[in-house]
């Protein structure tokens, strides 16, 4: 039986969310991302390592 899997989140999808980032963030971890694309990582891996610096930043920003 197929799993029902939904669409990966682009990047641009996922950077729409982040309310809480300060200015000059998102085009950070955009420079991250396609830094980790080109280094031929995965998608979802890649999307995971995001999530991950996406954290930290809350936390610093004492949310």
């Amino acid at each position: 039986m197929a799993k029902n899997r939904k669409k990966p989140v682009t990047i641009e999808e996922y950077i729409k969310k982040q309310t809480y980032w300060r200015s000059g963030t998102a085009a950070i971890i955009k420079e991250v991302y396609e830094y980790l694309i080109d280094l031929r990582i995965s998608h979802d891996a890649t999307m995971g390592i995001i999530d991950k610096i996406s954290s930290a930043a809350r936390e610093s920003y004492g949310d």
